[in-house]
């Protein structure tokens, strides 16, 4: 009797390279580990990217500037002007004249005839005005002398003709005098017209300007000549200030101004300052002008026109304990500045901070050997702030430099890389068989339940 054998064959032994949780333990291990390298490398460079400069607390002055740009105008000009005919012309461009002094002629043609015409007629209203105070006498036939004397009425109406005549020659002769353009002012020439057959055609210097608000005017129409006192001490500026900084500015403010073509730096004072708006690329300025002192050097020359930046001191604190604005920073809440370690003791010492601290310096390790100390400010100036308290003058303070923007590029270059080297792992486990994926993607592969997951990572087999 043969017998069956229920002997089952011997279970092969599953190899460990075909189980799932072999991979993923090591796709952890080196995820834990690359990133471990990232955020040690975040903060090596960034570490490595703080610079430090060192300054001294110093007393001196503190102070907060408006910025313009004008050009500069002539405080003393006069434009002569006539609606005549010009017949001649007495100077040229850049000639010096006097107060007084002939500029031109117009024709005064007209004039001369109606002066004539005028002159008979106050000749003839003299004549019956004499008449009219004539005082008669008659002899009747008794021999009896009557005397009669002037019509006080007719002797009145006589006299009022003689004023007219004689208001109207008056007239006529100021007229004639006008014919003779005279510089209301010493000065130079600017502007000049010449005559070409009669008619007035105008010249100047490339530098005339007629924007001061001091101008004067002779007469009306054509411009025959501008003439302006060009004295080192005799020129405004003439700029506008926009809208937001017009509330600053007051009446005396000492002002700095820079020439546009160097040289050294002038003085001056607010003059003017005006509240009829203009509106230009859509902002709204307020015309303002300042007088300019004379320059200390006599051989420094300005021009009309020339183009000008000038800084008025708004704020002022004189003789203060001061440091560069970049000095001072902000931690836990606190304002404050750097010094070394040996040289405060009870300071906070240096360390990382995060972003929420508000420190100026965000996710970075502030280099060893600095402590914070908060300090009072006061009025922060241009590049300058005012300390009230916390320091003495002549301590060190640290100016430090952190270039943020290359730590965090490297980062993210590195983590970019790691997400493509872990896309590598990114897999399909299905059943005993895994199928790799290779990839760019920052995604790590997936293990889930006992028919696996899909990684994340994108790439081709």
């Amino acid at each position: 009797m043969s017998e069956t054998s229920n002997v089952q064959p011997p279970e092969t032994k599953r190899r460990w390279w075909t189980r799932p949780w072999p991979w993923v333990g090591a796709v952890i291990v080196v995820l834990g580990g690359a990133g471990y390298m990232v955020v040690g490398h975040r903060h090596t460079v960034s570490a490595s990217a703080a610079s430090i400069r060192w300054t001294t607390v110093q007393r001196g002055n503190v102070v907060n500037t408006v910025s313009l740009t004008g050009s500069l105008v002539p405080a003393h000009e006069a434009t002569i002007t006539t609606t005549g005919t010009l017949t001649s012309v007495s100077v040229q461009v850049g000639d010096k004249v006097k107060k007084g002094q002939v500029i031109a002629h117009v024709d005064d043609t007209d004039y001369e005839n109606q002066l004539q015409q005028a002159k008979a007629q106050l000749a003839e209203a003299e004549a019956k005005l004499a008449q009219s105070e004539e005082v008669t006498t008659t002899t009747n036939g008794r021999g009896q002398t009557q005397t009669q004397q002037p019509d006080a009425n007719a002797v009145a109406e006589a006299q009022a003709n003689v004023d007219a005549a004689q208001a109207s020659v008056d007239q006529i002769e100021d007229e004639i005098a006008a014919c003779t353009l005279k510089s209301p002012i010493s000065g130079t020439v600017l502007q000049v017209a010449s005559v070409n057959g009669g008619e007035t055609s105008n010249s100047s210097s490339s530098s005339a300007s007629s924007n001061s608000s001091s101008n004067s005017s002779v007469g009306s129409g054509n411009t025959v000549s501008v003439i302006a006192n060009l004295g080192s001490d005799e020129f405004l500026v003439s700029a506008n200030v926009a809208q937001a900084d017009i509330g600053q500015l007051k009446k005396g403010q000492s002002a700095t101004i820079s020439l546009g073509t160097g040289g050294p730096v002038l003085t001056g004072k607010v003059d003017t300052i005006g509240y009829q708006p203009q509106t230009e690329n859509g902002v709204t300025l307020y015309p303002v002008t300042i007088k300019v002192n004379a320059p200390d050097n006599q051989d420094v020359h300005l021009l009309p026109g020339e183009s000008v930046s000038v800084s008025v001191a708004v704020q002022s604190r004189e003789n203060v304990l001061m440091l560069p604005t970049a000095a001072v920073v902000s931690q836990h809440g606190q304002t404050g500045v750097y010094v070394q370690a040996s040289q405060n003791k009870g300071a906070e010492p240096s360390g990382t901070m995060s972003a929420n601290e508000g420190s100026g310096f965000p996710g970075t390790r502030i280099p060893d050997g600095l402590t914070f100390v908060p300090v009072q400010v006061g009025l922060y100036g241009d590049n300058t702030v005012e300390i009230r308290s916390g320091l003495k003058q002549g301590e060190r303070v640290a100016i430090v430099t952190v270039a943020s923007s290359t730590g965090q590029n490297q980062s993210s270059m590195s983590g970019g890389g790691l997400g493509a080297l872990m896309g590598g792992y990114g897999g399909k486990f299905s059943g005993r068989a895994m199928e790799g994926y290779g990839g760019t993607s920052t995604g790590f592969g997936a293990y889930s339940g006992g028919n696996g997951g899909y990684g994340t990572g994108g790439g081709g087999h």
